[in-house]
C-alpha cells in the first residue's frame, strides 16, 4: 500500500502550474477571439447582402 501511495501523489511545480495557467489563458482568448470574429463576420456578410438588395432593386428600377 505504502508504494501505491507513494506513486500516486502528484507533486505540483510551479512551473507546472504557471505553464497550466498560461495555457487555459490562452485557450480563453483563443475562443474569444473566434466569437468576436464570427460577431464581425456575421456584420459584414449582413452589409453585403443589403448592398447586394440594394443593386437588384436599382437595376431593375433603372
Amino acid at each position: 500500500m505504502k508504494f501505491l501511495m507513494q506513486h500516486t501523489q502528484v507533486d505540483f511545480d510551479i512551473w507546472a502550474l504557471l505553464t497550466f495557467i498560461v495555457l487555459v489563458c490562452a485557450i480563453v482568448i483563443l475562443i474569444v477571439r473566434k466569437l468576436k470574429m464570427k460577431e464581425i463576420k456575421d456584420d459584414l456578410q449582413d452589409q453585403i447582402d443589403d448592398q447586394d438588395q440594394r443593386r437588384v432593386h436599382t437595376t431593375q428600377d433603372g
